[in-house]
Parts: structure tokens; sequence; C-alpha cells
């Protein structure tokens, strides 16, 4: 398994055993799903097969910088500390 600093991995049930692992669009859709309300909608996309959506978001992912703004600085600021424990430092 490859990634790089373009991707996005979601690390759901963390600590219970019952721990999934997701990447790219796998991990966008299942934020959508967490996150509830009008974003759920979106997981519909989960029809479109994974190759395809996980190019989309490659392709979305190089380009984010120039239509959003800023590029991340060399330093990744460290979770507050309420939050801390959602994230594997």
């Amino acid at each position: 398994w490859q990634t790089n600093e373009e991707t996005i991995v979601l690390v759901s049930c963390l600590g219970t055993g019952h721990e999934r692992v997701y990447t790219k669009s796998d991990a966008v859709l299942e934020i959508f799903r967490l996150l509830g309300g009008g974003w759920k909608a979106f997981t519909v996309l989960a029809v479109i097969p994974r190759r395809v959506r996980d190019r989309v978001y490659d392709w979305v992912a190089r380009h984010r910088f120039r239509w959003f703004g800023s590029y991340p600085s060399e330093a990744c600021p460290r979770p507050a500390p309420e939050y801390r424990e959602r994230f594997l430092l």
C-alpha cells in the first residue's frame, strides 16, 4: 500500500477492535456520511467505481491550492489537546 502527502487517510472506530481505514475518495465519502445533513447526499457517488473516483480525487488534490489558495506550510500544526486522541501523531 502506497500513499503520499496528497492523500487523506481516515481511521474510524480507533481502539475498538473494529477499526476501518479509508483513503482518498472512500475517506471523503465516509466523512460526508459522518457529517450527515445535506452532505450525506454525496454518498450516492459511491456507485462510481473506486478507480474512477480516486482519479478524480487525485486530480482535485493536485489543483486544490491553485483553486482555493495557499500552499501548506512546512510544519503541520498539532491538534488542540481536546482533539489529540483523534489523530495519529
